[in-house]
């Protein structure tokens, strides 16, 4: 699903950044949620297209960017910059729909990959400081210093691609240098009740959930004030505070020296924009509301039936509604016996004991026996004191 408003404001205010994650479907018939988000000019998501899928592999994925790359009009690929966690089968994926892209990883699924076999605090605030690096010299500096304290872990990120994960290296086109798919992981959030419904209600909830962001959004770039968005404002202020230290010298056309407590930066003017205006454009189009599912026109297209239920033994209990409202999942496998030393101690008596027939017999029996011992004693005391 690409709205068509969604896919205008993104190529008219957003950015050339695209940022792809997969998450489940909370349903019985299981799947995945494939989402690709953009940014916008305040720096907060743009949700592009979503699609559904049985499975996160590689057919899936072309399909899904292949479907997106036709929908937005792309056919020159350099200026455009993909990020996404690095999967092995992602990184061919956009290796093969997006050739000319820049691919970009995420700097938090790496530490991961990282701190698994190299642990402590200092390894990974210097992973860290190499990944934020906005010059090649601070890049080789901050490597070397990698190498002393671990010449491993210096190896490991020796062979990683430094224009996936190390600002120095990234493409200034897109005006972006985040580190963080956050953003797919922020709408996964956002649609998740959605994700528990079937998957035409997904749709309609989603889209629901679209059209009243885009409105909020529309009014309010009517109200901004100003030139910038207001995040940008005040990443500008922040900015400026730090400024004080800087001592500016023009040389001309646009080209500035700035001295930074020792250190020399070249600053060049000439590309100027208004980020508000921006953001007006990104969110100017309106999302249309679609009839009722009754009156939808037929299309005479093949029959779409639902997939085959499978029924998953590890089902994940962790955060169910089921196991929050005490009742059991609606797949789950019936609870082994419990342990209980009282049944064990009643059904052994149980066992013991003979059937009713056998016991009244056995009753009769030893009342007979009981009757005949008392007549000999009696007759036994009787020839005694006779």
């Amino acid at each position: 699903m690409c709205l068509d408003a969604c896919k205008r404001g993104y190529l008219q205010g957003c950015r050339p950044m695209i940022f792809i994650d997969g998450c489940h479907i909370k349903t019985r018939y299981r799947g995945q949620l494939l989402v690709a988000v953009g940014i916008d000019p305040n720096n907060c998501i743009f949700p592009i297209a979503i699609g559904v899928v049985e499975v996160e592999d590689k057919p899936n994925w072309v399909w899904f960017l292949e479907r997106l790359k036709s929908d937005l009009a792309i056919i020159n690929t350099t200026p455009w910059t993909v990020m996404s966690d690095k999967q092995k089968g992602l990184i061919n994926v956009v290796t093969e729909v997006f050739p000319e892209s820049e691919h970009r990883f995420c700097v938090r699924h790496m530490w991961k990959n990282f701190q698994q076999l190299y642990k402590g605090d200092a390894l990974k605030n210097q992973l860290w400081k190499i990944a934020r690096s906005t010059t090649v010299i601070k890049y080789e500096q901050y490597m070397l210093e990698m190498k002393v304290l671990n010449e491993d872990a210096y190896t490991w990120l020796k062979e990683l691609e430094p224009n996936t994960w190390v600002r120095a290296f990234q493409s200034d086109i897109p005006k972006c240098d985040i580190l963080l798919n956050n953003l797919c992981e922020v709408f996964n959030k956002y649609i998740l009740e959605a994700r528990e419904l079937p998957i035409l209600s997904m749709f309609e909830r989603i889209k629901q959930q679209w059209t009243a962001r885009h409105y909020t959004k529309h009014c309010e770039g009517e109200k901004m004030q100003g030139v910038m968005c207001p995040k940008i404002k005040k990443l500008v202020d922040k900015l400026t505070e730090l400024a004080n230290t800087c001592y500016v010298y023009e040389s001309g056309d646009g080209v500035f020296q700035v001295v930074d407590r020792g250190t020399d930066y070249i600053v060049d003017w000439h590309s100027k924009s208004c980020s508000l205006s921006m953001f007006k454009k990104a969110y100017s189009n309106i999302i249309y509301p679609c009839k009722d599912i009754t009156e939808w026109e037929k299309m005479n297209g093949p029959e779409i039936n639902p997939p085959d239920y499978k029924k998953h033994p590890d089902h994940n209990i962790k955060g169910c509604k089921y196991m929050e409202a005490g009742l059991p999942p609606p797949n789950a496998q019936a609870p082994p016996p419990q342990h209980d030393d009282n049944l064990e101690t009643s059904q052994a008596n149980m066992e013991q004991q003979p059937p009713p027939e056998q016991a009244q017999h056995a009753n009769t029996s030893a009342e007979t026996s009981t009757v005949v011992e008392d007549l000999m004693v009696d007759h036994m005391l009787q020839q005694a004191f006779a």
